[in-house]
C-alpha cells in the first residue's frame, strides 16, 4: 500500500504538519523550533513520508560519535511518526529503511532508539526491522512514567573509497 509514498528530506515548510503529526502519536512534545534545530544540523537525519504532496509521516535522528568505537559514529533515532490512517501500510518501514540506509553511507556502526516498555506495536515492529533490545532505562519517560527499552541495530558499514 506503499506505491505512492515518497521519502525525501524533510524542508522547513514540513515543521508545521510534522508538529501535527507528533501531537497525534502523542509522541514527547517537542516544539515547532526543536524540530527545526534538528533540520538545520549537519549531522541530522530527518525525513518525511509524502503521500500525495501531503507529509504523512516522518523520522528524525542524529549520528553520533560511537562509545563503543572510537573512531566510528552510531545514530539514534529520536522520534518516528505516521498519521493513523496510514500506518500499517508500510509507511513507518519506508521510513526506517531510508534512516538505515542513510545512515550506512554516513559509516554509522549502529543505530539506536528508545521505545516505552508497554508500546509491545512499536518493539514489534522494531524486532521485524532487525532491532534487538540492549537494556532498560528506568522511569525514563514522564506523562506517564515508565521505563524505556533501548534498542539497537547493527549495521554493515560502506568504507569509503579514496579517489
Amino acid at each position: 500500500m506503499t506505491g505512492n509514498v515518497v521519502i525525501d528530506e524533510t524542508a522547513v515548510g514540513d515543521l508545521d504538519e510534522i508538529v501535527a503529526i507528533a501531537h497525534e502519536c502523542r509522541l514527547s512534545p517537542w516544539s515547532r523550533d526543536a524540530y527545526l534545530e534538528e533540520l538545520l544540523r549537519p549531522d541530522g537525519l530527518f525525513f518525511c513520508a509524502r503521500e500525495l504532496g501531503k507529509v504523512t509521516g516522518f523520522a528524525v535522528g542524529r549520528i553520533v560519535p560511537s562509545p563503543s568505537n572510537l573512531d566510528g559514529f552510531d545514530a539514534e533515532i529520536f522520534n518516528v511518526g505516521v498519521l493513523p490512517h496510514s500506518r500499517r501500510q508500510g509507511v513507518g518501514k519506508l521510513l526506517i529503511e531510508h534512516f538505515i540506509r542513510r545512515s550506512v553511507t554516513r559509516s554509522v556502526h549502529s543505530i539506536w532508539l528508545e521505545v516505552r516498555a508497554s508500546n509491545h506495536t512499536a518493539i514489534g515492529f522494531y524486532h521485524e526491522l532487525q532491532f534487538t533490545v540492549e537494556h532498560r532505562r528506568k522511569a525514563f519517560y514522564s506523562a506517564p512514567v515508565e521505563d524505556a527499552l533501548v534498542m539497537k541495530r547493527e549495521l554493515s558499514v560502506i568504507q569509503p573509497t579514496n579517489f
